[in-house]
C-alpha cells in the first residue's frame, strides 16, 4: 500500500484472512456482561467497543491489567511466566513470527498446552485425576498420561511421574514447584501370574526413558507395560481365558493423525474386522468358544455374584493422540465416539464386569474437523485392540492368539 496504492488484497488472501477471523470469533465470545458494565459507565466508550468488537474481532474484557515493557528483554521472561501460568485461554498478536530462539521457546510451552478429554464406561474403573477433565471443570490440561496394570495399587506410579516431570520444571508452577497434572487408569491384572503391581520408582522409569528418549523412539507391544498381565475371555472365570497385551496404532488423513494405544484385558472377546474371532474364551478342543453362547452358559445369579461380590478383573484401558486442535469438550467427544471401537472389536463390551477408560490428547498442530478426529482415532483405536491379540506372546499359563494361529 506504501508503495502503489492499493487498499485491497487479493481475494485469495482476503478468503483466507476470512476463515482464521471467523475461527478465532468462535474462540473469544463476546461477555456480555463485561460490555453492559461499560455502557453503565460511560456510553461512548461502550460504542467505541462495539465498533471493534463487529470490525476486529476483539471482545471487551472486564477486570484485566496491563503491563508496559519497553524493552523486549525486559518483557520476554514476563511472557513466558505468563505463559507458563495460562490455565484456560492464550492470546497473542504479532505483526512478525519467525523461526529463533524466542518463537522456538514460545511454541514448545504451547505444545505442552495439550487438550486433554475423558470417557469411562463399564461398571469398574480405576482412575486418577479423572474429574478434572470433564468439560465443566478448570483445568484445560495435562502433563501426563499414565496406563498401568495393578489394579488400584498401580495408580502409584503416576506418582513417580509427578517426580519425573516436576524435577525438569513440567506443570503448573506454584509457590516456587512445578505441580504437573498427571492422569491415568489402572487395569485388574493381579489374579494372573505372581501378586505384583507398578510402583512409584517404575513410573519415575517410565517418565524418564520418555523424556530422554523422545517422540522418535519406537514403542514395543504385546506383553510390555499395561499389557503385561492382561487377559481376556473371562466369561467362564480366569482358567479358559487368553493372553492379550498392549497394542497401537497410527492414522493418517492428509496432516491430521491420530495414534491409538490400548491395553486389553476385556471380559469378552478380540474381533477381528472381518468377524473372525481372534481371542477369547477357549472351548476345550483347541479353539475359541462362541461369545454369545459363552455368555448364555453363565447364569443370571453367577453374573450378579461376580459383579458383587468380586473385583472387577476386567478393564481395556486405551488413549488417543492427535495432531488436531480440540477444544476440552471437543476432546472428550471424541474419546466418547471411540467407544464404539471397543465395541467393534469386543463382544460383550462395557459390562458391569468391565472398567473401560479412553484418554484423548490433542496437540493442536493442526486445524482439523471434531468429527474427522472422531472418526479416524475411532478406526485407529480398532486397528489397535487387534494388535493388542495378535502380538501378545503365551504366558502365566494362558495361550495367546499366536498359539491358536488366530493372528
Amino acid at each position: 500500500y506504501l508503495f502503489w496504492g492499493h487498499r485491497n488484497t487479493t481475494n485469495r488472501h482476503a478468503r483466507r484472512m476470512n476463515s482464521i477471523c471467523a475461527r478465532l470469533s468462535r474462540t473469544l465470545p463476546q461477555d456480555p456482561k463485561a460490555l453492559h458494565r461499560l455502557e453503565v459507565q460511560d456510553k461512548s466508550l461502550a460504542r467505541s467497543a462495539r465498533y471493534i468488537i463487529r470490525n476486529a474481532g476483539a471482545p471487551l474484557y472486564a477486570d484485566t491489567q496491563s503491563e508496559y515493557y519497553a524493552w523486549g528483554e525486559e518483557f520476554f521472561p514476563r511472557f513466558l511466566e505468563e505463559l507458563k501460568k495460562a490455565e484456560r485461554s492464550i492470546f497473542m498478536e504479532y505483526f512478525i513470527l519467525k523461526p529463533g530462539y524466542m518463537w522456538d521457546t514460545t511454541l514448545e510451552i504451547l505444545k505442552e498446552k495439550a487438550a486433554a478429554g475423558l470417557d469411562v464406561r463399564g461398571g469398574g474403573p480405576a482412575t486418577r485425576e479423572t474429574d478434572l477433565l470433564k468439560p465443566e471443570n478448570m483445568v484445560q490440561l495435562v502433563h501426563a498420561v499414565v496406563l498401568s496394570g495393578g489394579s488400584a495399587f498401580g495408580l502409584e506410579a503416576s506418582c513417580g511421574v509427578m517426580d519425573a516431570l516436576s524435577e525438569r520444571g513440567i506443570g503448573f508452577e506454584l509457590a516456587g514447584a512445578h505441580v504437573p497434572i498427571v492422569t491415568g487408569a489402572c487395569l485388574f491384572d493381579l489374579l494372573v501370574g505372581e501378586n505384583a503391581h507398578p510402583d512409584k520408582a517404575m513410573g519415575r522409569a517410565a517418565a524418564e526413558a520418555a523424556l530422554r528418549e523422545g517422540a522418535g523412539h519406537a514403542l514395543a507391544e504385546g506383553n510390555v507395560g499395561a499389557g503385561t498381565g492382561a487377559s481376556v475371555g473371562k466369561m467362564l472365570g480366569g482358567d479358559g481365558a487368553m493372553k492379550t497385551g498392549f497394542g497401537m496404532a497410527g492414522k493418517r488423513w492428509g496432516d491430521l493423525v491420530c495414534v491409538a494405544l490400548v491395553a486389553v484385558n476385556a471380559l469378552g472377546h478380540v474381533i477381528g474386522p472381518d468377524g473372525r474371532q481372534i481371542a477369547g474364551t477357549r472351548d476345550g478342543a483347541g479353539g475359541i468358544a462362541d461369545p454369545l453362547e459363552t455368555f448364555e452358559r453363565t447364569t443370571e445369579a453367577q453374573a450378579q455374584a461376580s459383579a458383587a461380590d468380586k473385583p472387577v478383573a476386567n478393564t481395556t484401558i486405551g488413549c488417543i493422540l492427535t495432531n488436531a486442535r480440540l477444544a476440552k469438550a471437543q476432546a472428550t467427544k471424541t474419546a466418547s465416539c471411540v467407544h464404539d471401537a471397543y465395541a467393534r472389536a469386543i463382544k460383550p463390551v462395557h459390562t458391569l464386569n468391565d472398567g473401560d477408560t479412553i484418554f484423548t490428547l490433542a496437540s493442536g498442530q493442526v486445524e482439523a474437523d471434531p468429527d474427522a478426529v472422531s472418526i479416524l482415532a475411532t478406526e485407529a483405536m480398532q486397528q489397535a485392540i487387534v494388535r493388542a491379540a495378535t502380538q501378545a506372546d503365551s504366558a502365566y499359563g494362558l495361550p495367546a492368539a499366536k498359539d491358536y494361529g488366530t493372528c
